[in-house]
């Protein structure tokens, strides 16, 4: 039991670490960096999104099918296929 408890503050311990690098780059690029969250199936945007590619971002994450509809549908089948070959 105690090891699992363990693990499991090892396991928060990494995520916020992981949280914090992400905040640090998304303030410090005017890249169009971005977060997915593959089990919800989102995605979360950093701040030059908006001023990279004109669209506002209301919600703080979206849909994986509404990222989908912003991209020409020339690029979708090989933009989708780079991305499955990551994940």
């Amino acid at each position: 039991m105690i090891g699992i408890i363990l693990e499991n503050q090892t396991n928060s311990q990494e995520l916020q670490s992981k949280m914090e690098q992400f905040h640090y780059v998304h303030e410090a690029t005017n890249d169009a960096i971005y977060d997915r969250d593959v089990n919800l199936d989102t995605i979360y945007w950093g701040k030059s999104f908006q001023s990279l590619f004109g669209y506002g971002l209301e919600e703080d994450s979206f849909p994986i099918s509404k990222w989908k509809s912003l991209v020409h549908p020339k690029d979708l089948q090989r933009t989708l296929a780079s991305i499955n070959d990551f994940f």
